[in-house]
């Protein structure tokens, strides 16, 4: 009866402690990033004069995230979507180029906790998978392509208290994202004037806002 008892205090104590622990966020955000490779492609082939890509562009994530405090450290899993298109107008047609970024991470940060609020800054990696979709112009058949490749981040954090707790989220990051070569069937994306593979490395920084929940 006694060693029950003791069963019973135990699975308790482990309770307070993981309780309040466990975290669920979503976000979404915009990136600044540079894509050398995809900015030749696009201004060398098929973006007018008036508007060629800039060095940086934008892009749109939408981003969720779950993991726990222990500690003085967070450990959680991300996964983030980031999409971006171009669309360039010709003579009774259009070139379309858009792209989508799957992008899961692990992430690990330190945590500074006060009264309705905590801070974490940390650093995560995970694989990368891209696709590329693109319509030539005078055809309205699109193509799409496909990579694999793996990306890091370091973020910085904080959430602070709307409710006991339901948290204001706010967030900025920088990664760098080794995207790969985008292939279909086994071919790449080149053309006349830009006989390499289109690579979609891109290095980026972001500003997110969301809200997270603390269990």
């Amino acid at each position: 009866m006694n060693n029950n008892r003791y069963f019973f205090l135990f699975l308790l104590l482990a309770g307070e402690m993981l309780f309040g622990q466990i975290y669920v966020r979503g976000s979404m955000g915009i990136s600044f990033f540079t894509a050398p490779a995809m900015k030749d492609y696009l201004n060398f082939n098929y973006a007018p004069a008036d508007q060629q890509v800039n060095t940086f562009s934008t892009s749109v994530e939408f981003a969720g995230e779950a993991g726990y405090i222990y500690g003085g450290y967070s450990y959680a899993a991300e996964f983030a979507y980031v999409l971006n298109s171009y669309t360039y107008p010709f003579i009774a047609s259009q070139y379309e180029f858009g792209y989508s970024i799957m992008a899961p991470s692990v992430i690990v940060s330190s945590v500074t906790s006060g009264k309705g609020y905590n801070l974490r800054l940390g650093a995560g990696a995970g694989p990368r998978f891209t696709t590329v979709e693109e319509t030539i112009p005078g055809s309205n058949v699109k193509r799409t392509f496909t990579s694999a490749g793996v990306g890091f981040l370091v973020k910085a954090e904080g959430n602070t208290a709307l409710s006991e707790n339901l948290y204001a989220y706010i967030a900025g990051d920088i990664r760098y994202d080794l995207n790969g070569e985008p292939e279909k069937e086994g071919a790449g994306m080149n053309s006349l004037l830009t006989p390499e593979n289109l690579s979609m490395n891109m290095f980026s920084f972001g500003i997110k806002l969301g809200v997270s929940y603390i269990f």
